[in-house]
């Protein structure tokens, strides 16, 4: 399987239909003659029938047919929303507001040519018991243009994995001519399709002789393969002898066929290589396990795609396609659980300057002895040399791995229930303090690669409170913290490599600005990989400029508080004191890709902009709580992150990402320090 995709991003052309599904009565099918277990076009006696569902049942709607069907489950398994687009014909009508609004739920982008004369395609699925009865209405599914697909060719041009069906080759052959030519015109780009249907390839005959030279991945199941045969008058062929056929036939480049057989061998044919064949065991589920098999084929097709286009070898990406298809034909209709084994999202990566806090209540004269002011911030000097030692012997402290970083991704492995989600990369030293941090964040279970330092100590945060857990002194040893180089980075490229978010802050700019500018030029050299970054003080911006606007066109999601965003126009001579037209310079400064910024404004409201998309430009309430339940809000910020982050990796809309960012910093600030509950309502 190549690994030189341009950018690993799918494009589908189809017949969009969207599919009304709805447990009825065996009254109602006879209402509309229709029958258990078949599958019809409809009639004109059908015309009211998703009406008639919608008014008297509890309706599903699913952005359905089966080339989108294809690209939604291929969407499934991306963290980044909107890896796959889709091209297809729609009506000016509701049914076609919901088949885009469904559509953008699962996090696809689409470009509908919208027909206002035709309504849109739909597919009642009609359930008694275990039957399915499905009528279909193709509609404004028949009516794409040419035209539509040259006007949004910037789609095209980004696009590197094309797919359509031989359903489409029916309705616009040229706008399949269009993006075959277009892959083969481009380098690392491949133009893939899908047989469809047993009826097709007779029905189709001049459309297929004009694009499979172009198919460079052809998909489609045993009776369409041996439909294909009879139409060419292959005699005495097997279904083996038949794929491999499909694969010699007049090609431009070389050619995989994939051909499903339902729970039997998967086989795979390449062109010109008979003795490279290959056949893939399907494991077979329980009678009692199987819901719907109506979407499997195109759920496989999703899988193998999507692993295609991260460049994973012919075995994954064929693993990847029967995993799909064995999640969806558990369920009605073409849906898919929200959690996905198999997503390609790895582990969210932060690197940063990791402190152990140790934290302790102390009375006002261990304050006064060591100089210490309550409610400040300072940097130890000779002065401060014994006061760890002392807390320790004095007082009960509580250690927790600590750090802005660090605690952004405790924080978001807080929300997964599986360990290890998330990493961590920073310097410790060899210590007792080093110890114990490792062992704090392992409880935490995240992934720690701490580079170990023998000739510094592990950097610490003391924090001494007093007058009843009212006001906090911080007292923070940077030491090993702040020594890392590029070497350190390269040292851990296996945890990079696997890493699909990477997060860091402005602090580390003091650190090692060189490894930051690796990281964000490593994810933009990547496929499916964000980079991430916080503004982090007022004092990065002020002077660390330089830095900053280096490292920013970079940032896919930039995140900062309302006085770090003033800083920073400041700093950059803005002459700018409006906060949502900073929020939305921020987004539109210099980028690669387009950008989310998200300030928060302590009790006020969080801003969110996107890149030169101002009327996108939106506010988000935060819960206010009562002054009695706060305790420490000094990890609000950056509990604020880990649970946005954590809930973006799931592929959650941004609204949810929000929320369990508020979620978590409200959590937090009711405890001392960055520590949370170990109760979690929002776990995914």
């Amino acid at each position: 399987m190549s690994k030189n995709l341009s950018n690993g991003y799918i494009l589908g052309l189809g017949n969009p239909l969207l599919d009304v599904s709805a447990n009825v009565t065996e009254d109602f099918l006879k209402k509309y003659d229709l029958k258990p277990n078949n599958a019809i076009l409809a009639e004109e006696k059908h015309h009211n029938l998703c009406k008639d569902m919608a008014d008297h049942f509890k309706v599903d709607y699913f952005a359905g047919g089966a080339a989108q069907n294809a690209i939604r489950v291929a969407q499934w398994f991306f963290v980044q929303p909107q890896r796959t687009t889709f091209f297809g014909g729609i009506g000016k009508d509701q049914f076609g507001d919901q088949m885009q609004k469904k559509a953008k739920e699962d996090h696809v982008n689409v470009s509908y040519y919208i027909d206002a004369k035709v309504p849109t395609g739909t597919c009642a699925c009609l359930i008694t018991g275990k039957n399915r009865s499905l009528c279909a209405y193709l509609g404004a599914s028949q009516k794409f243009n040419l035209q539509h697909l040259k006007d949004n060719i910037h789609l095209v041009n980004q696009a590197s994995i094309f797919y359509t069906t031989g359903f489409h080759s029916m309705v616009c052959v040229e706008a399949q001519i269009l993006l075959a030519e277009h892959a083969h015109s481009s380098k690392g780009k491949i133009f893939t399709m899908n047989l469809s249907a047993p009826y097709i390839p007779g029905a189709c005959v001049n459309e297929f002789n004009r694009l499979l030279p172009y198919v460079d991945l052809l998909f489609g199941n045993e009776t369409e393969a041996q439909a294909f045969a009879d139409v060419k008058g292959w005699k005495n062929c097997n279904v083996a002898s038949i794929a491999q056929r499909l694969a010699d036939l007049e090609h431009k480049r070389p050619r995989t066929v994939v051909i499903t057989q339902g729970s039997e061998d998967i086989l795979v044919a390449f062109t010109n290589r008979p003795s490279d064949f290959r056949r893939f065991k399907v494991r077979a589920l329980k009678a009692e396990e199987i819901v719907d098999t109506n979407g499997a084929g195109d759920s496989f097709v999703g899988g193998f795609l999507a692993y295609k286009a991260l460049g994973k070898s012919l075995d994954e990406c064929i693993d990847a396609g029967i995993y799909a298809a064995h999640q969806i034909i558990r369920m009605s209709g073409c849906a898919f659980p929200p959690e996905n084994s198999k997503r390609l999202e790895g582990v969210i990566l932060g690197l940063g300057s990791p402190l152990l806090d140790m934290i302790a209540n102390v009375p006002v004269d261990f304050l006064h002895r060591y100089e210490l002011l309550p409610n400040n911030v300072i940097r130890p000097d000779e002065r401060h040399h014994s006061l760890r030692a002392e807390m320790c012997n004095r007082f009960q402290v509580e250690y927790i791995a600590g750090g802005a970083v660090q605690n952004t991704i405790r924080v978001a492995q807080w929300f997964c229930k599986q360990p290890k989600r998330m990493a961590f990369l920073g310097a410790i030293g060899i210590d007792e303090y080093g110890v114990t941090m490792r062992s704090k964040a392992e409880q935490d279970q995240i992934i720690v690669k701490y580079v170990v330092h023998d000739d510094q100590p592990t950097g610490t945060c003391a924090c001494l409170i007093t007058d009843q857990g009212k006001n906090r002194s911080l007292c923070a040893f940077l030491d090993s913290s702040q020594i890392f180089s590029i070497k350190n980075l390269h040292d851990n490229m296996d945890l990079i490599q696997r890493s699909k978010i990477i997060y860091t802050s402005g602090f580390f700019i003091t650190v090692c600005f060189d490894a930051q500018m690796l990281l964000a030029k490593h994810v933009h050299d990547s496929v499916d990989k964000l980079f991430t970054f916080n503004l982090s003080a007022n004092f990065i911006s002020q002077k660390f400029s330089n830095d900053l606007n280096k490292i920013m066109p970079y940032v896919d999601i930039l995140f900062g508080n309302k006085e770090e965003a003033l800083a920073f126009a400041e700093a950059n001579k803005w002459m700018i004191n409006d906060i949502e037209k900073i929020v939305q310079r921020l987004a539109d400064i210099t980028f690669i890709r387009s950008r989310i910024v998200i300030i928060t404004q302590g009790d006020n409201d969080i801003l969110v902009a996107f890149t030169e998309k101002p009327e996108k430009f939106c506010r988000y309430p935060v819960t206010n709580l009562a002054e009695k339940c706060i305790i420490d809000t000094n990890g609000a910020g950056d509990s604020f992150v880990g649970g946005f982050l954590a809930y973006y990796a799931m592929g959650q809309p941004l609204s949810s990402c929000i929320e369990a960012g508020i979620y978590a910093a409200t959590e937090v600030i009711q405890m001392s320090g960055c520590t949370f509950p170990t109760i979690n309502t929002m776990r995914l």
